[in-house]
């Protein structure tokens, strides 16, 4: 059966069929390799996805199994977005290696993230493709690449994080450099082809047939190019993609907490990264909720930043770890998750600065682009009839922490509650904006303020008691409306990010 006969994305196998060692790796002392540019952390540089490495590695190790020789660059297409052409980028391979009786072929690209705070710029991406016994393209994690433990993300249990968009996209350049090689044997030759009716070296090639994979063998000639050493009747292509350093690297991310262990995911959707974009830091929030949700229905906890998860998890200690989230800046984006995976009832823990951009309606609360506003809080203080004293105060105070400090000084807390009870009714307004279908339950709300040193200062609840958690249809993950559609991400906001402390 010849290799391009089962050659169709609908092929792709997320598991190996040979038993492939998926220990090896490439062994490159990275202190004998130029490295890209230390990124500027007011530069616009952009840089490219581990996706978009590990497709270039992919091609590059593909082109030398079958023509015994390395290209010195690859020059690969990125996932395509809507109705825009794929565009197109030229990677250089740092290391090579090639087993010398042509069973596999290995190489590595150094990944440049731009300008981008990316922890993964300067790693090592490589690709392992060999022969396999089974038709077709099978993609694997090696080292370095994390192994998917828990449901809910929308990718197979016990298999690889490659996302699949990024595993499209690895497919669709291997498959280039099958076309690319030329490559000949007694079974198949993989030529050029077009739409019109034609005969390329030996194969035909009709307008109704376009796809290699419906290519017809004629008389086959002897090859230009040969592989180094064929197996007997070569069917497929193993392609195992590693990260020598992903385990480490993987203690910066979020991985561990989505259930991802053992090394990073393989991501991307556009194939580019670009310098201070939100899109990958809300993406990673969302798959915690969705996480969180397939794992506790009943009651997700969204905390504002670790601290506040740790005291969290102190008040919630019958929950497990997987019911909590750290959602950062995006409020809005875990409420409006929540809300599609029918959870039950939220909780919100958070510190003065992000609760009075909440009770604001802030649902993103940047430091940059949403302040606290002094004027409304002093308004929340005469709503409640604080002193005339520090309502002036509040009104001239420096931060949301500056304000916390001059409610405690006067002894009121009636503020503190106020602002709580502002902040449930921005939540609950926002779920119920997003909960566009009849069938769902209302999403029940509980919000905690919490000081520096874990004290609840203030809370307020509209919480579901008895009814339970929907049972309504699975909805889909991020990753699956991805690999669906990869334009399908929440908008991205391009403001610069700064990291309140204390959160």
């Amino acid at each position: 059966m010849p290799l391009l006969t089962k050659l169709h994305p609908s092929n792709m196998s997320n598991t190996m069929n040979a038993n492939p060692d998926l220990t090896s790796t490439i062994n490159a002392d990275l202190s004998t390799i130029a490295l890209p540019s230390p990124r500027n952390p007011r530069g616009t540089r952009t840089g490219y996805t581990t996706g978009s490495n590990a497709a270039a590695a992919a091609k590059a190790a593909t082109i030398a199994l079958l023509t015994g020789k390395w290209p010195a660059s690859v020059t690969i297409t990125l996932p395509k977005i809507g109705d825009l052409p794929p565009e197109t980028t030229t990677m250089t391979l740092v290391q090579t290696e090639r087993d010398a009786q042509g069973g596999w072929a290995a190489c590595g690209v150094i990944k440049d993230a731009g300008d981008d705070p990316d922890v993964t710029h300067g790693a090592l991406i490589c690709a392992r493709v060999a022969w396999s016994a089974q038709p077709g393209i099978h993609i694997e994690g090696g080292i370095g690449v994390g192994r998917v433990t828990l449901p809910g993300l929308g990718l197979p249990v016990g298999g690889p994080a490659i996302n699949p968009v990024p595993r499209q996209q690895i497919y669709d350049n291997v498959q280039a450099g099958v076309e690319e090689a030329k490559w000949q044997s007694g079974r198949v030759q993989v030529a050029e082809w077009q739409s019109s009716r034609v005969q390329r070296g030996q194969l035909q090639v009709t307008e109704e047939n376009e796809h290699p994979a419906t290519l017809q063998p004629a008389t086959l000639q002897p090859a230009t190019l040969h592989p180094a050493t064929l197996p007997p009747t070569p069917l497929g292509l193993t392609i195992i993609i590693s990260v020598p350093k992903g385990q480490e690297l993987a203690k910066r991310t979020l991985n561990a907490r989505l259930g991802i262990l053992g090394g990073i995911s393989i991501l991307g959707t556009s194939g580019k990264v670009f310098p201070y974009s939100t899109a990958a830091w809300r993406a990673s929030v969302v798959q915690a909720v969705e996480m969180a949700a397939n794992n506790s229905r009943d009651i997700v906890v969204m905390a504002t930043g670790g601290r506040s998860e740790r005291f969290a998890m102190h008040f919630f200690p019958h929950l497990p770890a997987t019911a909590f989230v750290e959602l950062s800046i995006f409020t809005g984006d875990a409420i409006r998750t929540c809300v599609e995976q029918g959870v039950k009832n939220a909780v919100f823990v958070g510190m003065i600065g992000k609760m009075i951009k909440t009770a604001q309606g802030h649902m993103q609360t940047h430091v940059a682009a949403n302040q606290v506003d002094f004027a409304f809080l002093a308004q929340v203080c005469r709503d409640v009839g604080s002193s005339a004293t520090l309502i002036e105060a509040v009104a001239k105070a420096n931060t949301g922490r500056h304000f916390l400090e001059l409610c405690q000084s006067q002894h009121t807390q009636a503020p503190l509650q106020r602002v709580v009870d502002l902040a449930l009714a921005q939540c609950l307004q926002f779920s119920q904006k997003h909960n566009t279908t009849n069938d769902k339950i209302p999403l029940g709300f509980e919000v905690i303020l919490v000081d520096f040193d874990g004290t609840v200062l203030a809370r307020a609840a509209q919480i579901n008691v008895n009814s339970p958690a929907q049972q309504h249809h699975h909805p889909q993950t991020l990753v699956e409306r991805l690999a669906a559609n990869p334009s399908a991400a929440y908008s991205d906001d391009e403001t610069p990010i700064e990291i309140e402390d204390g959160a």
